[in-house]
């Protein structure tokens, strides 16, 4: 026989089961895809004018870097071209000065050439660390972007919970959109929620049409917008969670491939 759950049917229980067979999850819209989109786009200029700046500043200090490097070579170049000179004179008193000469510009251009070696080897390693640097940053403030999305939206998502009874109602409706002749239903709500649902004669109607055997039930301890549907066939988990998992893998996917 049907009938319609009241407010004194309530069952306070957690949500424990061996037989509720595999856990799914939907992916369902509860607020208005502009609203999330407006929140994040009044911190996205800000964040990206941030990260503009940051990479100037990284360029700038790889062209100085560059600029300091090249100078200390050519010092350093100078100065070993004075060495050898002094250095062949020296030679040149003892050995003759045309072969003290010599020997001392060879033994120099040695060190000249090991010591330019070096300088351009530091060199291309400060650039590799810049350009690691920028991608870095650019990486950085992509992830930043995303999760600033998801936390906003999440935020949004559960102030609209909070505040809006329609949400878990559409979520409601929307899960059980699909189901038919259903031999028993079992929906487990937050308190509130459960309030909301029992007392709202449309959907309790579209339930009874599904089944003739629907039991709401209160989560112990649940959020607003936490949503398990049971039937004898599966366990569907349609909650705000849920779908902010979901839209998490989603970004955080399609980043990846």
């Amino acid at each position: 026989m049907s009938s319609i759950i009241k407010s004194s049917d309530v069952v306070i229980k957690g949500f424990h089961s061996n037989n509720y067979g595999e856990i799914k999850s939907l992916n369902i819209n509860v607020v208005d895809e502009e609203t999330v989109l407006e929140e994040v786009n009044a911190r996205k200029e800000k964040i990206i004018s941030n990260s503009v700046q940051e990479a100037k500043e990284i360029i700038e200090k790889a062209n100085e870097s560059k600029i300091q490097i090249q100078k200390e070579a050519i010092i350093e170049i100078q100065k070993m071209k004075k060495e050898a000179y002094t250095e062949g004179f020296e030679l040149g008193k003892k050995d003759g000065y045309e072969d003290g000469k010599k020997q001392g510009y060879t033994d120099a251009e040695k060190e000249l050439l090991n010591k330019k070696e070096e300088l351009v080897a530091e060199l291309l390693k400060q650039i590799c660390l810049v350009e690691d640097s920028k991608e870095e940053v650019i990486k950085n403030y992509k992830d930043g972007l995303s999760e600033l999305a998801i936390n906003m939206a999440e935020k949004i998502i559960k102030t609209e919970v909070n505040q809006n009874e329609d949400v878990i109602k559409n979520l409601l409706t929307e899960s059980i959109n699909s189901y038919k002749n259903i031999e028993w239903l079992k929906i487990y709500l937050s308190s509130k929620d459960y309030i909301t649902i029992s007392t709202d004669k449309d959907i309790m109607e579209k339930l009874l049409k599904i089944s003739e055997h629907v039991k709401l039930e209160v989560l112990t301890d649940s959020e607003n917008g936490e949503l398990i549907i049971e039937t004898p066939d599966n366990v569907i988990n349609a909650g705000v969670n849920t779908q902010v998992k979901n839209l998490k893998s989603i970004i955080f996917g399609a980043q990846e491939s």
